[in-house]
């Protein structure tokens, strides 16, 4: 019996986390949101320090596609938002890997994209109260398409997930995320002031 979807998803979020505290040399922390409502599969901060924070979904194919009119195989990942759950936000991220049942691993490249991108550019089409989004990435090594700047390797993936973090809190006050990243009903954010 073949593995389903959710098997699939839950080694994918296992796996991820794994590179993400190895690569950040453990200076990224992990955790699970106990519910998805809002889409966020996994959150990050850096260890000690709770303002720095980041939300992924991380959505995966098993096989490439190979298109008839291509030569190289295409990494093709579609999904569906329901309208009024869509975020893009610069704190909100998707991270979209092949993950190779027969070697058990995620296969490089691999992507890690701000969600304001790949909601622009994953083929969006809005029906019935739904975005589809169907990301589409060549992935030879000499491809010129627009995901080329968001390729990760399996050992880059902490130590980018950590950048990306500090640039974000290196930005001015006024340049800073807002709270635009909509958090469950009787959550909140607590953030240490200055």
């Amino acid at each position: 019996m073949p593995l389903n979807n959710v098997q699939i998803g839950v080694i994918a979020q296992n796996e991820w986390a794994k590179l993400v505290v190895i690569g950040s040399n453990g200076k990224v922390e992990v955790s699970w949101p106990m519910t998805d409502d809002e889409r966020r599969d996994a959150e990050v901060h850096i260890r000690g320090n709770f303002a720095g924070w980041m939300a992924f979904q991380i959505k995966t194919a098993t096989h490439l596609q190979r298109p008839h009119s291509r030569v190289t195989p295409m990494l093709e990942i579609p999904f569906t938002v329901p309208e009024d759950r869509l975020i893009s936000d610069p704190r909100f991220w998707y991270y979209l890997p092949l993950l190779s049942l027969t070697t058990a691993g995620f296969v490089d490249p691999q992507y890690l994209v701000a969600s304001t991108k790949v909601h622009q550019h994953a083929a969006p089409r809005l029906r019935n109260g739904v975005w589809h989004f169907t990301f589409e990435a060549n992935t030879a090594e000499r491809s010129r398409d627009i995901w080329v700047p968001d390729r990760v390797c399996g050992a880059e993936v902490g130590r980018r997930v950590l950048q990306i973090i500090e640039d974000l809190e290196k930005l001015p006050r006024a340049q800073r995320p807002t709270g635009e990243f909509h958090l469950p009903a009787g959550i909140a954010l607590v953030r240490r002031k200055g």
